[in-house]
Parts: structure tokens; sequence; C-alpha cells
């Protein structure tokens, strides 16, 4: 079993990368893919731990994207950690992200909660990215909401009154990026998106144009008739199938990593074709 969906505390999960690897292997898994929101920053710790236990691990990024005015989820498998081009576009995400934090800061104090960006950081990483799942959490320890969750209902969640859009890039140049520095490009959870049946595999369809590689078949949420779809989809289009938990720790405590929900289960047979031979040397 492998699970090519992980996050750790380099954004917004709640394992370090190097805990990440330990607790798969403890599980059973053979091989992990670190997905990170827009950074690169825990890969070799996650790299390094896996190699001491004897598990593969990937290298691996999630991009938030847009699409015809929707974000978009990509998944990056085999990338590069030291391209200078790629490092300096997530430079860039990077910027927008602390600019989009800063305005969520001053629009939360706008409304009487008092915040800031010291807040947010739990000390669990050097290089973490803020996401909202960090600004939740701050403010549930602050007192302000019951419970994390309740921070995007009150505040944070699309329509409330500290949201605050993203800048993400654009789904070509998001895969055109990956595919520069030697990787695959894959959609993240399609079902995620608010789209009915007919309108994912439109989509799905039109990001082939793009030059996406594959599909995340395998998702904790996923029904068995949405997984095969997936995979059939694939495998008329000549696409990569990929799958994982979506891991985050805490953030998503009813979440298991390699298992989801408890009936993930993604099969070994999908790690090769996106790998370099290498790889398995």
């Amino acid at each position: 079993m492998i699970d090519l969906h992980l996050h750790s505390t380099a954004s917004d999960g709640t394992y370090s990368p190097s805990s990440l690897a330990t607790l798969a292997s403890q599980q059973g898994l053979t091989a992990i893919a670190l997905t990170d929101h827009d950074t690169l920053a825990g890969v070799s710790e996650c790299q390094k731990a896996g190699e001491t236990l004897g598990l593969k691990v990937l290298a691996g990024i999630e991009l938030s994207t847009s699409y015809e005015g929707k974000e978009l989820h990509i998944l990056g498998y085999n990338v590069s950690l030291t391209d200078p081009d790629f490092l300096a576009h997530l430079k860039e995400i990077q910027a927008a992200r602390d600019r989009r934090n800063a305005q969520t800061i001053s629009r939360l104090n706008t409304l009487g909660l008092d915040l800031t960006l010291e807040d947010l950081d739990q000390g669990t990483h050097p290089s973490p990215v803020f996401t909202r799942a960090h600004f939740a959490q701050a403010l549930f320890q602050k007192g302000y909401v019951d419970y994390p969750k309740q921070a995007f209902e009150r505040y944070l969640g699309q329509g409330k009154p500290a949201y605050v859009p993203k800048e993400p890039l654009e789904a070509l140049t998001s895969i055109e990026l990956i595919h520069k520095v030697g990787g695959v490009a894959v959609l993240a959870h399609p079902t995620l998106y608010k789209l009915n049946r007919l309108q994912i595999f439109s989509l799905l369809q039109k990001l082939v144009h793009l030059g996406l590689d594959g599909v995340e078949c395998y998702y904790p949420s996923y029904t068995p008739a949405q997984s095969k779809d997936f995979l059939k989809f694939c495998r008329n289009n000549h696409l990569l199938a990929t799958g994982g938990s979506d891991f985050h720790g805490a953030n998503k405590p009813k979440t298991s990593l390699g298992t989801g929900y408890g009936h993930l289960n993604v099969p070994d047979s999908l790690l090769e074709p996106l790998m370099p031979l290498s790889f398995f040397l």
C-alpha cells in the first residue's frame, strides 16, 4: 500500500516530515509522497527519514491553481528540489500568500479579534507555509471559536467576513512549471470542486488538452463507483492514476494516513509509472 498525498508541518499538517515517514513505515506502507501546499521545504527531511526506514519517498507538491474562475489543486510528482526557476516561482507564490495572510489578519482585527502573524507560528517547522488551517487553530487557541472548524464557519470560509481570495497560478502555468522540472502533473480530488459528474469529466478533458498527466483516482471520500470512473478515464486517455489520503494529522482528525476513512487502499502498482527507473535501483 502507498499514500501519494500527505501534508506536513511545512504547510498545514501537524506531523513533521520525518514523523510522517516514521508513521508510514510503522503502518506498513511501501512508499509515500510529501505534497505540501506550494512548498518543497519538507521534502528533503522526509526523504532522509525514508532512506533510514527503507521507505520510498517521492518529491511532491500541491499547487493552488485557477482554471475558468475555479480554484483547483494540481499535484506535482518527481519534481526537482533545486531548480532555480521553479524555486523562484514558489517564492512568488509565498509572497502572494503572505499578502493574503496580512489582509486576513487586518480583517480579523477589524472584527475585534486580537490576532497577529506571530500567533500562527507554532514553531513546528523552520519555514512553514501558513494556511487558513493555521488561522483556525490560532483562533481556537485564543478562545475566539469553540473548535477550529467553527473559524471557517464564522470568519475564514468563502463569503465570510475575513475571507480573502487567493492569487493562484493559472492551471496551464502550473502544469508547465511541473513539466519543466521533470515532474508529472495530476489533478487532485476532482470531486471536491462542487461540480456534477458531467462537469468533472468536461474539466478533466480540458485539462488533458493543457497537458495534465494524471488524475487522483483514489481518495478517502470517493465512492467505489467514482474511483472506477476515474480509472476508466485514465485508461481511455492514457493518463497516470494516483491516490492518497490527503492526511493532515490533527487538522483532519477523521483522516488516517494510508487508509483515509478506513477503506482507502492505494495499490503499489500506481507507483512505478510515476517514477524514473533510477528510483527503483
